[in-house]
């Protein structure tokens, strides 16, 4: 749900989106800079007066700016083109999971060892993808620290943590929400001898279910 934090949250983020300070939206709406500050930081919420140009200014609307997004844990909520499954709620933000496959995605294009920070599904998530969604909508996407263990499939090496506006879902979180169907004990491998490494006992494109929190 929106507080005056949130809503603060996402008028900094219109504002970065369109590369203005916030100083050029106080002088555009005719307060004063610490005002602007105020605001964002989740001290004081924008006169109702000022609204119709502050949304009219960041290239959105007032409901987008102002109306709550009310989440519970387990429902299935419309956000941007998708239909999500709130995993999580805490305060303010929730972690959410699309309800059905976007599309087939390799995790890189390349049949390689590499990490999720240097994959290309991790750069297809945070921009491309990113992309997709409107103004307002991205201002309502939190950046998130991600740590991981190495995928005990592929035996791929997870990597450094790296913060990330769109992410999968990590082991441990998919037996958190979705239970452990007994594939990581049942774990079938092959050995590549070109490579003399380790693999699954067959190479398919992975589903991309994506996971962001709002």
């Amino acid at each position: 749900m929106s507080s005056n934090l949130s809503v603060g949250q996402i008028i900094s983020e219109l504002r970065k989106s369109k590369g203005s300070t916030q100083e050029d939206l106080a002088n555009a709406v005719r307060v004063s800079a610490q005002a602007v500050s105020k605001w964002e930081n989740g001290h004081t919420l924008p006169e109702t007066a000022l609204l119709p140009l502050l949304a009219k200014l960041l290239n959105s609307t007032i409901d987008a700016i102002l109306m709550p997004i009310i989440v519970e844990e387990g429902a299935t909520i419309p956000f941007g083109k998708h239909q999500w499954r709130v995993l999580k709620t805490d305060g303010n933000s929730a972690l959410i999971v699309t309800e059905s496959v976007i599309e087939q995605r390799a995790w890189h294009e390349e049949f390689t060892q590499i990490t999720w920070e240097h994959c290309d599904l991790r750069k297809y998530l945070n921009r491309q993808f990113y992309d997709t969604f409107d103004p307002s909508d991205r201002a309502r996407i939190l950046e998130t620290r991600i740590t991981d263990c190495d995928n005990p499939w592929y035996g791929t090496k997870w990597g450094n943590p790296t913060v990330d506006r769109i992410f999968l879902l990590s082991t441990a979180e998919v037996l958190q929400y979705f239970g452990d169907s007994g594939d990581l004990r049942n774990n079938k491998r092959w050995y590549w001898k070109s490579q003399g490494d380790w693999r699954n006992d067959e190479l398919v494109l992975e589903p991309v279910d994506t996971t962001t929190n709002i």
